[in-house]
């Protein structure tokens, strides 16, 4: 198996998602410093889906599930990159997780 696709930071939630694996670190930083911001446990992914919607598949989503949140991107074509293709965010209303009501 070979990775084809890295997203970094994934799951914050930003309105473009793209190739991190065609990026050239400028500087040779340690693991430890890296400038790539880390998942919290607030915005790690639980669940990931990608299906083909619409006619003939035409309009695939990438669907992310953390705990309080679902995402959905959209992919389209862009000319650099190793699949040249990137995620747009869609817009859409989801609650995942209910307020706590105030026992009385």
């Amino acid at each position: 198996m070979r990775l084809s696709y890295l997203v970094a930071g994934i799951g914050l939630g930003h309105r473009v998602l793209s190739d991190s694996l065609g990026a050239i670190p400028t500087v040779a930083m340690p693991s430890s410093q890296s400038s790539t911001p880390e998942a919290g446990p607030d915005c790690q992914i639980k669940e990931i889906l990608v299906a083909a919607l619409g006619h003939n598949g035409t309009r695939p989503l990438l669907m992310l599930r953390t705990d309080d949140q679902v995402l959905l991107y959209q992919a389209y074509k862009y000319p650099q990159g190793n699949l040249k293709m990137r995620f747009r965010k869609v817009a859409q209303t989801i609650i995942v997780k209910e307020r706590k009501s105030r026992s009385k």
